[in-house]
């Protein structure tokens, strides 16, 4: 017989490593080595999931509950999910702060105390 179905062995040690490099960001969003460093944790993540099987597995409507095989499947398929949807979302915010923090550099060479761009 096939092995349960599980959730790959390092995904929540990289998960883990993910929030401690969000964790660290917060508060100094314009630090780019930091956001560097949450934008390289979610890549990790995202390079132990497959988008596309997650997607699929999940688009079945119904899963027998007599069947404990598929219901594990299940289980594991919606951890991924939730795995792939927190690196995206951390991943994204981290990529939209540095596009600040590189148009804020480009902007502010020398003149500049923020006013009127939307800040504060």
């Amino acid at each position: 017989p096939d092995a349960p179905p599980e959730v790959p062995p390092l995904l929540p040690l990289l998960q883990a490593h993910l929030e401690h490099a969000e964790a660290m960001s917060e508060g100094r969003r314009a630090d780019e080595e930091l956001l560097r460093g949450v934008v390289a944790a979610a890549d990790e993540v995202l390079s132990l999931l497959d988008a596309t099987q997650i997607a699929a597995a999940l688009g079945v409507p119904h899963v027998d509950p007599d069947d404990k095989r598929a219901k594990q499947r299940r289980e594991v398929d919606e951890a991924q999910k939730k795995a792939l949807v927190g690196a995206l979302h951390l991943k994204a915010a981290a990529l939209a702060d540095l596009h600040k923090v590189a148009a804020a550099a480009g902007a502010g060479d020398g003149a500049g105390d923020g006013a009127g761009d939307g800040a504060g």
